[in-house]
């Protein structure tokens, strides 16, 4: 509910929304400008709070940030996907301590982070002190200034189904539809169970700031006026390549799907509506090449597909111009009548629980679909034994490599020590004159 008959006072536990001047602000450890239960004076809307009532506030962040808040590489090798999921899973454990939450600055690009609450609005207005939690540690913990109220709750990897369930109920109201598990074979099923708590918790936190709202919007209706607001039938699709799939020194995150494969799961899911013709599809990715690829699967040309993607190169970096880009991006494939994705990538699990369709009509092609539960990739993520093996076989060979090219040049070496075959001649014909 939105108040304006306080024009010029927003309190606690009320949240400000948009350009607030907050009476105190606290830098944190990481950066994160925190505001609490600080009241503002300034033009903006007062909106009533869903979050339960509390006196201490956390904020996620990760390790290397914490290390180096100023430093952008961490920032920028930690991808946005990555830092929003993770974060969720706190807000999870926090909505359930009954303790305030409030999104790390990370969130935002990089040249925001000054300001309170810079990309996403506020969901809570508690006390006037914060702990930092790890959102991507192995097992989430609390890492800096912990809590002066003397409540030592702790973060698992995962909530029980009980919890869950706690957390739907509270969100949603709907206690049978929260028991429910998801029935993911019927294509038409609404969410349920713990898929439906989990989207109702992202549509909570994950709400732009009016003024972020209004840059997506408008780059959306200049760049795709016919898919941006939805009300005509298209398709999308996610498609990852580069760093996503490459083999590192650690592993690989994912292997590379080929593109075609999107293409004819986008054709299945849009057959099970009684789709068989052309409609507009909207390919992201990180790779151009892919782009040209779909354009020429037998689905796209069998259905005349019209291909459309974010012209120019892909935006790399943490700019604030890159995320509102990405957030776009994503707005496209949430509000898309079918998509599909991977879910071992933290954007296509985002993009699941931000959709609103039935969660059938979003299909990946590399995990199972149930593993959008939890959010945070991290938490289903091993490197499997096929990569594994390649990386040891990799290994071998650089090793191989590396060991001829020392031969050679101890041979290079040694050759250059010997004294050439005409010496000893030499020497004898100086002895006899």
């Amino acid at each position: 509910m939105v108040s304006q008959l306080e024009p010029h006072r927003c309190a606690a536990p009320n949240l400000c929304i948009g350009r607030c001047r907050w009476h105190s602000v606290h830098t944190m450890p990481d950066g994160t400008q925190f505001t609490g239960d600080s009241s503002t004076l300034a033009g903006h809307i007062c909106r009533e709070t869903r979050w339960p009532s509390c006196t201490h506030s956390v904020i996620p962040t990760r390790r290397e940030l914490l290390r180096n808040p100023s430093g952008s590489f961490a920032f920028y090798v930690i991808g946005f996907g990555a830092r929003v999921t993770g974060m969720l899973v706190v807000a999870a454990h926090a909505f359930l301590n009954g303790v305030g939450f409030q999104l790390s600055s990370h969130a935002c690009g990089y040249e925001d982070m000054a300001h309170p609450h810079c990309f996403f609005q506020p969901v809570s207005a508690c006390g006037a002190t914060a702990s930092h939690v790890c959102s991507g540690c192995a097992l989430p913990s609390v890492v800096a200034n912990r809590s002066s109220t003397g409540s030592d709750w702790t973060l698992g990897r995962t909530l029980s189904t009980m919890h869950v369930q706690r957390l739907c109920h509270h969100l949603v109201g709907a206690e049978e539809a929260c028991k429910q598990s998801q029935r993911w074979g019927e294509h038409e099923a609404p969410a349920t169970g713990a898929l439906l708590a989990w989207r109702a918790l992202a549509a909570l936190v994950l709400r732009l700031q009016p003024e972020m709202e209004v840059r997506v919007t408008a780059l959306l209706a200049q760049r795709f006026p016919n898919m941006a607001d939805g009300a005509r039938p298209f398709g999308a699709v996610h498609i990852r390549r580069r760093d996503k799939t490459a083999l590192e020194w650690w592993g690989r995150e994912a292997r590379p799907i080929d593109t075609c494969v999107f293409a004819e799961r986008l054709a299945w899911l849009a057959a099970k509506d009684g789709r068989d013709g052309a409609m507009p599809v909207f390919v992201a990715t990180d790779d151009h090449r892919t782009v040209d690829e779909f354009a020429q699967c037998n689905a796209a040309v069998r259905h005349s597909w019209t291909v459309h993607s974010w012209p120019g190169e892909p935006a790399r970096g943490v700019n604030t111009s890159v995320v509102v880009r990405l957030w776009s991006e994503m707005q496209l494939l949430r509000r898309a009548t079918w998509a599909v994705g991977t879910l071992s990538s933290n954007i296509g699990r985002l993009v699941q629980l931000l959709r609103s369709q039935p969660p059938a009509t979003f299909w990946s092609v590399d995990t199972n679909q149930q593993a959008v539960i939890p959010p945070d990739r991290r938490f289903l993520f091993h490197l499997n034994q096929t990569d594994k093996a390649e990386l040891r076989a990799q290994r071998r060979v650089r090793a191989a490599l590396a060991k001829t090219a020392a031969l050679a040049i101890r041979r290079r070496d040694s050759n250059l020590r010997r004294p050439p075959p005409w010496a000893s001649v030499l020497k004898g014909h100086d002895a006899n004159r």
